[in-house]
């Protein structure tokens, strides 16, 4: 995987995507877009991967697009979806905050589905107040991740939360000292290898499919799933496994 924008490796099951640093340029972002998006189709395919964690090369790496220092308009170009490049990943994503966390950066770890933050971050969506809106997801994931009353204060006021005020309103799921992000989100993922791969990712699809369906909609997604889950390898390993009373080996098959 030759890539320009991004990096990635391995590490003990974990894939960690690191985000270089860059300007918040079209050219930068339109890189960024498309190596995603390749990294998203191979390892769908690699059933060995649990969790993908996402991080930057150095604190602020998630602070870019309107609203920003250094942000340009580009008359309608540079505006590249890249949260639904993250939400296209059919395993865990794990975003790892550190520093500033602003506009399309928040939207970006909207779109991951565990966020764990420096205490010295800050969390924000100012693209307001430079008269924009957010365009990568930002004004449908918040409200379904805080409730629509909070998501109306901090999109439409701007305003700023620290780490802590985020955590109290569910916008990041831990806060830890700054320089242990990427630790404690190696640690998560350690604790989620163990699981079976196929249910891990059977259940983020029920869980975010199920928010734009009708409760009934949901559960029959739910069965659905379920059911398909009871035809696989892995499933039959982890009956077997629970009842010889070992640790079970699975394959994603």
């Amino acid at each position: 995987m030759g890539f320009t924008a991004i990096s990635y490796e391995r590490r003990e099951g974990q894939g960690v995507i690191t985000l270089k640093a860059h300007s918040g340029q079209a050219e930068q972002l339109a890189n960024l877009y498309y190596e995603l998006g390749q990294l998203a189709d191979e390892v769908a395919w690699d059933q060995q991967l649990r969790v993908i964690l996402l991080t930057a090369s150095e604190p602020g790496g998630f602070c870019f697009g309107p609203g920003t220092a250094g942000w340009q308009e580009n008359d309608g170009e540079g505006r590249w979806a890249l949260a639904e490049q993250i939400a296209r990943f059919d395993k865990p994503v794990i975003a790892v905050l550190e520093g500033d966390v602003f506009a399309q950066g928040l939207e970006m770890a909207l779109a991951c589905d565990v966020r764990i933050a420096a205490q010295n971050s800050r969390l924000a969506m100012p693209q307001i107040a430079a008269g924009l809106m957010p365009f990568d997801g930002g004004s449908q994931r918040l409200p379904r991740l805080v409730g629509l009353g909070k998501a109306m204060e901090m999109i439409l006021g701007a305003e700023v939360l620290d780490a802590a005020q985020a955590m109290a309103i569910g916008l990041v799921n831990k806060v830890v000292a700054p320089g242990d992000c990427l630790r404690t989100a190696m640690g998560w993922g350690q604790k989620a290898q163990a699981n079976g791969p196929l249910a891990m990712r059977f259940v983020k699809e029920a869980m975010n499919k199920g928010l734009d369906m009708s409760l009934a909609q949901g559960l029959r997604l739910e069965a659905d799933l379920y059911f398909l889950l009871h035809t696989t390898q892995d499933r039959t390993e982890g009956i077997t496994s629970f009842l010889a009373k070992k640790s079970p080996e699975f394959k994603g098959e």
